[in-house]
């Protein structure tokens, strides 16, 4: 018998390619990898393509073939490339995405079928064995699931969801996910929906200490938070946590100096509260955007309701010869993002040090200018200052400032509160205090 030709359409992927080199692949590298093209001088080619679109680089026959050879698959690149061109390009690029997308997925289906009939003609046939080839075979094919076809839901069905949404606030369900600084909470509702949240300040200032202070407050009531400390280590952050809740410094137990029966006592309570926290953490150094993003949409996918980045400047990857250009690309990225995913994405990043030479080096909105399109892209924006780090002086030791500089849907504010540098800890003063 003669085999029979796997699900295949080479037309449909010379035309798909042909797209992706003449006008741009964007809209192919969304759903298709390389391995989905059953011809492999295409998969060679949409691998370029793929390499030099992550890169920002130009996209043509000459940059394609140069990839291709860094990539040791150029054998017959040039002819392929050059009777692809040939070809009309897709003119409905998404039909061709799915033509192409549909056989790779047949192609997919009866490998697993195969693999499933060979488990079978090599198992014995006895109620349990054919038990675990169910389960298997369920396993294999849910996961060779199809995208389904982009239909987004109508104004009046968009209408209909959001009056039920105000009939749950109504009922005093919260609006947003609360941060745990009371006047925060009270102007923006608690962080809801597609929201970038910039969380800025100079080094030192206790950028991440407010970023676990709300992480903290978030995971302690049950919501998923996840954080990814690409500037500090995942145990720094369980330090500081066991530091805020147990009143114990951080710095104590690394003095070499034993603990007192009392400190043991603090630490293990902190401990006993924070051991079951719905806190993710990812300390990987050195993410570049693509990455994080994918990391993203994972932990997403895994519940997650929220999203700290710690910090902009420890991203790469952002397109652009200068930091400005790569900042606003990585920004504009989680913008999207954001969008995406409908969840609040909160990016710490640094203020430059034109603050410093004003008379009282309090920052300003105006002070993310220079570091990429923060303020732009942003829908609040956060902006921390500690008077004690310039004046140095006694009574300005504990005294904090984190002003709600920009916020699309609400009013501002200047929100005071107290620093206790020992456990890295804020806390929002009452007006009497101020």
């Amino acid at each position: 018998m003669i085999d029979k030709i796997p699900p295949q359409n080479i037309d449909a992927e010379q035309r798909l390619l042909a797209a992706c080199i003449l006008d741009s692949p964007a809209e192919a590298l969304d759903v298709l990898e390389p391995q989905d093209f059953y011809r492999k001088s295409h998969q060679d080619i949409f691998s370029a393509i793929s390499s030099l679109a992550e890169r920002k680089e130009p996209i043509d026959a000459v940059t394609i073939y140069t990839q291709m050879k860094a990539m040791g698959t150029d054998a017959c690149g040039a002819t392929q490339i050059s009777k692809i061109l040939d070809e009309p390009a897709a003119v409905d690029v998404k039909h061709y995405v799915n033509i192409v997308k549909a056989c790779s997925l047949g192609r997919k289906l009866l490998a697993a079928a195969q693999e499933i009939a060979n488990e079978v003609h090599g198992t014995e046939i006895i109620p349990a064995n054919i038990n675990d080839l169910i389960l298997k075979a369920r396993a294999s094919f849910s996961s060779l699931e199809s995208p389904s076809a982009y239909s987004p839901p109508t104004f009046s069905e968009r209408c209909n969801k959001r009056l039920d949404q105000y009939e749950e606030f109504s009922k005093g369900k919260p609006f947003g996910i609360k941060t745990g600084f009371p006047m925060l909470d009270f102007l923006t509702g608690g962080l809801w929906g597609s929201k970038l949240v910039i969380i800025a300040a100079r080094p030192g200032i206790g950028k991440t200490a407010i970023m676990m202070n709300m992480a903290k407050h978030m995971a302690s009531r049950g919501t998923e938070v996840g954080i990814f400390s690409i500037e500090m280590d995942a145990d720094e952050l369980i330090d500081r946590q066991i530091a805020s809740l147990s009143g114990v410094s951080s710095i104590r137990p690394a003095t070499g100096k034993p603990l007192a029966i009392a400190e043991w006592k603090q630490i293990n309570e902190a401990v006993e509260k924070i051991y079951n926290y719905s806190l993710t953490i990812d300390d990987t150094g050195g993410l570049k955007i693509q990455e994080l993003c994918k990391r993203i949409r994972e932990m997403v996918k895994n519940g997650i309701k929220i999203v700290f980045i710690d910090q902009l400047s420890r991203i790469r990857g952002g397109a652009g010869k200068s930091i400005y250009e790569q900042n606003t690309n990585i920004v504009g990225e989680l913008a999207a993002l954001k969008k995406e995913l409908k969840i609040p994405i909160c990016l710490l990043a640094q203020i430059n040090r034109k603050a410093d030479d004003r008379p009282e080096k309090k920052p300003t909105l105006s002070d993310l200018k220079n570091s990429g399109e923060l303020e732009e892209s942003a829908d609040i924006v956060l902006i921390g200052n500690r008077p004690y780090v310039h004046t140095h002086k006694e009574e300005d030791r504990t005294k904090a400032e984190w002003e709600l500089a920009k916020h699309r849907n609400g009013q501002t504010a200047n929100i005071y509160m107290r620093w206790d540098e020992a456990t890295t800890t804020f806390q929002e003063l009452t007006t009497r205090e101020v």
